[in-house]
């Protein structure tokens, strides 16, 4: 005590502008290491960025953003698979920095780096500075938010939402405050705009509230305002057409394909890409012994930080994260056992409450030479696994395929996309307008007209069922023409063929 007053004497008689200076280099030491997190990664995010072609969802994005206002609700409307609000920010962050593949990822590089500032928040008010430290560096570093922060799709975006929205209800919850709640519904409105996910993420939220009632006692005018809010704004997409377009479509139900399926291993294998387990690919199925070591530096430190507390507000803070990642990943789950699409993508948001648990377990290990050792093998890991979103491609070659085709283009030159003869949207993304296309009613005029036909053959993820069908399609060319030259990109194949000489 007396050491504390004298200290506190002692800064007293210092000058105005000392104190000032002092009180400015500690927030500059305390706001040091989580920014430099977020600058870890924004770079991490930005690292190779353009580097692959256009996927065929992005492509579907910035098709659906170059349309008119009324044909992209149409195009999302028949589409139906995600609610609109990304496409709208999409549209928008287009039209202002143009309509480039780099410039659609780009709005997601944003808001996967958002939401590591926004994890370090929630978590430094959840629990402490250190357990938000932890738990950010793993969102910054983490194999699944990284591939998605890459991608111009609406996943990124959501994860920044989702831990807003949260942030929000925790801290209305604690103060009662009026205004944090209204901030609440908002976000959350925006959740559920932005994926159908957002449901489920609300319903972790409302039987978190449930089961701590006594302590957190919202009016019920809150709820009642706050579900009036959430129904009405969302009345409009409900309306719109996309039950009907839903109710027709064969992909509402999916998951009867065992690529959309789930199986007794799903969950397992969503934990272990939150834990960097895919070092051979993220579209490989994971080795064996990365459960073991996942399971060792993050489940291990998850399950030691939630029963690191055993009482107070801490612990009950400490449920919570464990309800956001383990509700939502169930209830997809749950979904995809009724055959509604399942894919890691559509639950990676829940690998941020994950890293919670898992940060604070690490802040909890002791003594901190192990805590230091466990910290340093997680990242070792963490890197290895990162080699494959930087260095093992992904995403159909169109961009090298078009690339190759254009050096080597001579007038008069056609194409002609198999399977379907109908071109890809990654196509005219990448190169639009590059040589006249041929379709299904032009095919046999072209094939007298053209001086060569360039056939791209094409795979989505490498599907053998479209292989074969596009090996088919091709035979009438072969027929009639001169294989001139073959070229193989990933799951994109070029072949030249040019018109027999008559003897």
């Amino acid at each position: 005590m007396g050491i504390a007053s004298s200290t506190d004497e002692r800064s007293s008689r210092l000058p105005a502008d000392t104190r000032v200076s002092s009180r400015n280099s500690s927030l500059f030491h305390t706001a040091l290491a989580p920014v430099t997190i977020v600058l870890l990664g924004l770079a991490l995010r930005l690292y190779k960025l353009n580097q692959e072609s256009v996927g065929f969802d992005e492509a579907f994005s910035m098709t659906a953003c170059r349309a008119s206002l009324a044909g992209m609700m149409r195009i999302l409307i028949d589409d139906f698979v995600h609610p609109p609000l990304h496409y709208f920010a999409l549209r928008g962050w287009l039209d202002l920095f143009g309509s480039g593949v780099i410039q659609a990822r780009m709005l997601s590089v944003l808001f996967g780096t958002l939401a590591i500032a926004m994890l370090y928040v929630l978590t430094d008010y959840l629990l402490d500075r250190r357990s938000a430290l932890l738990a950010s560096l793993m969102l910054a570093v983490s194999q699944l938010s990284i591939q998605f922060a890459q991608e111009a799709r609406p996943y990124a975006q959501f994860l920044f939402l989702f831990l807003a929205c949260c942030y929000l209800f925790i801290r209305a919850l604690h103060s009662r405050s009026l205004n944090l709640w209204c901030g609440f519904v908002a976000f959350a409105v925006l959740l559920i705009y932005t994926h159908y996910f957002g449901l489920l993420v609300l319903g972790a939220l409302v039987v978190f509230a449930f089961f701590y009632r006594r302590e957190y006692t919202v009016p019920a005018a809150w709820w009642v305002g706050g579900a009036a809010v959430l129904l009405l704004a969302y009345l409009p997409w409900l309306t719109s057409g996309i039950v009907p377009a839903a109710m027709h479509s064969g992909r509402t139900f999916s998951g009867k394909n065992s690529f959309w399926s789930v199986n007794a291993s799903t969950f397992f294998g969503a934990v272990n890409f939150f834990n960097n387990g895919k070092p051979t690919g993220v579209l490989d199925t994971s080795p064996w012994w990365t459960f073991v070591i996942g399971g060792l530096l993050f489940s291990a430190p998850a399950a030691f930080g939630l029963l690191a507390s055993t009482r107070g507000p801490q612990r009950q803070n400490l449920i919570l994260a464990g309800m956001l990642w383990t509700l939502p990943l169930l209830g997809a789950i749950a979904a995809g056992l009724m055959h509604f699409q399942y894919n890691v993508r559509y639950v990676a948001f829940c690998a941020a409450p994950y890293y919670i648990l898992v940060g604070h377990g690490l802040f909890k290990t002791r003594p901190a030479a192990l805590r230091s050792m466990l910290v340093v093998l997680l990242l070792g890991y963490t890197a290895n696994s990162l080699r494959a979103n930087y260095f093992m491609s992904r995403k159909e070659g169109f961009r090298a395929a078009g690339n190759y085709i254009s050096q080597n283009l001579q007038p008069g030159d056609c194409g002609v996309f198999f399977p379907g003869m109908n071109h890809p949207l990654q196509w005219n993304i990448e190169h639009p307008d590059l040589f006249r296309i041929l379709g299904p009613a032009d095919l046999n005029t072209g094939l007298t007209e053209c001086s060569r036909i360039w056939a791209v053959s094409w795979s989505l993820s490498g599907n053998p069922w479209q292989w074969e069908k596009a090996r088919v399609e091709r035979l009438p060319i072969e027929a009639v023409q001169w294989l001139v030259n073959e070229k193989r990109f990933l799951w994109v194949r070029v072949a030249l063929f040019a018109r027999k000489q008559s003897r």
